[in-house]
């Protein structure tokens, strides 16, 4: 059985939108099409903040990155 949970991480906002950009940035300078990847910038950066704090495991980082919200 599976228990879905929301949870809050503790950085600012500023911070995440500043990776967001960086990753953003990246994307353009290897020239990365619209819709080529499975998750946003944004999405992205909340995952990476999660994998450095939390030490969340990738397998679960990659499970939750797909998890449609209802």
């Amino acid at each position: 059985m599976n228990i879905a949970y929301t949870a809050v991480l503790e950085v600012s906002e500023d911070c995440a939108l500043f990776l967001s950009a960086l990753l953003h940035t990246e994307r353009q300078r290897r020239g990365t099409r619209k819709g080529r990847r499975a998750s946003g910038t944004y999405k992205q950066a909340v995952l990476v903040r999660r994998w450095f704090l939390d030490d969340t495991r990738m397998s679960a980082l990659a499970r939750d990155g797909f998890v449609r919200q209802k």
